[in-house]
């Protein structure tokens, strides 16, 4: 190994001590020339932050906030596809500028625009008010034109609507006038044609009245004849209708006479009623039993009823005219048991202060052995069985069954003829109390109307009987005389 040149070495180490401190200078320079710029890159942004934002102070031009939106967002989308290249501030300007022209319909500021479009909203809200439309001033454009326009679609609708209504009506006019113009037409063509019949009937009755003029004048020369004539005939007539007269009453009296004969030859209801007793009581037990001479071959059947009288004073004689007076006997009595010749009875009812006896007459008016009399049951205001204070109708069907099963008969019809014996009559129908008889009311009317024409039937058929001495009885003195009295108070008819 050569040895090593110290003085070589030396200065080699000076130049990489010199190099060193070169390069170290030189890096120093670079960072604190970066710095610098650094320093003056920071100021200037700082600078711009507080130019735009403010610095916390009011009137700040954009905050980092407003560039964190949907709206700022959109604007970079559409800067990216921008052809002119403009700034998204720029972008929002031009929008800005026609949404102004769009609200105030000329070139504006969004401010005035938008006060524009305000006082054109208020002005809108009380118009559309004003004709029933429902809009409301805070309401935004959009909404409100949606109103309006659904509005004005419904507004035009009504209007379509009342044209055609207008339409209809004027159809309507037009076809009501030409029918009163015809109708008119019709009626002036009528009365021209009436026109002419006047006139034509005018001189019929100018012609007709001449020939009557003429003969009257005729007639007139030989009045005094037919005068004469006509009085004559009038004597003659008189004469005739007198002697009519005379017929007629002539007539009347023998239809009386004859009714008279007739009442002689009619069977004498009442000597059957007041001296032909039916049969006698043959036995008397001491209890409430009883026999009577009437058995199976006499037509008797069970619950046939008889009123018992004395053996010795017989049916006693009543007034006719007194509806209370009764031909009241000794009791009543009913057969419970028919025989070959004789029929057990049970004692109804016992008259106080008297006693059935052996030998006493029984009788009852339906009932007869060898006749069947005919009755008429004319109900009028109604019959009282039980003696209950209530009229009514059932107790008519009641005395019908009791006729029937007695061994009597029912007159046809509602009215009595020449062939009815008794006559039955209910309560006289009377007329309706508190109701004025001139009332119009026609509830009424017909009450009073019905209770005439029963009042008027009532009496027809009480005269019938008395012209042909028909008896009648009333209600309880039929039931007497046939023993029935006390049966029929507990019926309940």
């Amino acid at each position: 190994m050569p040895p090593v040149n110290q003085t070589g070495s030396r200065a080699g180490l000076i130049t990489a001590l010199v190099i060193f401190v070169v390069a170290s200078f030189a890096g120093i320079g670079g960072w604190v020339y970066e710095h610098i710029q650094h320093e003056k890159e920071h100021q200037e942004y700082v600078a711009k932050i507080d130019k735009y934002e403010g610095n916390g102070r009011n009137g700040a031009i954009v905050t980092s906030g407003d560039l964190d939106t949907d709206t700022f967002r959109m604007y970079k989308d559409k800067q990216s596809s921008d052809s002119t290249k403009s700034s998204v501030l720029t972008l929002m300007q031009r929008d800005a500028e026609k949404l102004a022209t769009r609200l105030a319909n000329k070139p504006t500021d969004l401010q005035a625009a938008l006060k524009a479009a305000d006082d054109s909203m208020l002005l809108a809200t009380k118009r559309a008010t004003a004709v029933g439309s429902k809009v409301d001033a805070t309401n935004d454009l959009a909404t409100a034109i949606d109103t309006l326009s659904s509005d004005l679609v419904r507004k035009q609708d009504q209007v379509n609507d009342i044209k055609k209504e207008l339409v209809a009506a004027q159809e309507a006019a037009t076809a009501v006038k030409t029918a009163h113009e015809a109708e008119l037409a019709k009626r002036d063509k009528d009365v021209a044609a009436a026109l002419q019949a006047l006139t034509t009937s005018n001189e019929q009755y100018k012609t007709f009245q001449d020939a009557q003029t003429k003969t009257l004048e005729e007639h007139d020369k030989n009045s005094a004849d037919q005068v004469a004539k006509l009085q004559e005939q009038i004597n003659g007539m008189t004469v005739q209708l007198t002697a009519k007269a005379t017929e007629i009453s002539g007539l009347a009296g023998t239809i009386k006479k004859l009714q008279e004969r007739l009442g002689h030859f009619r069977l004498d209801t009442r000597e059957a009623l007041l001296r032909q007793p039916d049969g006698f009581i043959t036995k008397v037990t001491g209890g409430s039993t009883i026999y009577i001479n009437l058995g199976k071959g006499d037509q008797i059947s069970q619950g046939l009823t008889f009123e018992v009288y004395d053996a010795n004073d017989g049916v006693p004689k009543v007034d006719i005219g007194n509806e209370d007076a009764l031909p009241k006997g000794k009791g009543s009595i009913e057969v419970i048991n028919v025989g070959q010749n004789s029929s057990e009875c049970r004692i109804l009812a016992t008259t106080a202060g008297m006693q059935i006896a052996q030998g006493d007459m029984i009788a009852n008016l339906v009932y007869d052995k060898n006749t069947k009399f005919n009755f008429l049951i004319y109900p009028g205001a109604g019959f009282d069985l039980s003696q209950s204070g209530r009229l009514g109708t059932a107790g008519a069907a009641v005395l019908k069954q009791l006729v029937v099963r007695w061994g009597g008969a029912i007159t046809d019809g509602d009215k009595p003829n020449i062939n009815t014996d008794f006559i039955v009559m209910g309560k006289e129908p009377e007329m309706p109390k508190g109701i004025d008889p001139a009332t119009t009311n026609a509830v009424q009317r017909d009450m009073l109307d019905k209770a005439k024409a029963a009042i008027t039937d009532y009496d027809t058929v009480r005269q019938f009987a008395h012209d042909y001495q028909i008896p009648i009885l009333n209600q309880n003195r039929f039931l007497t005389y046939i023993g029935y009295f006390e049966m029929a108070k507990r019926s309940g008819n």
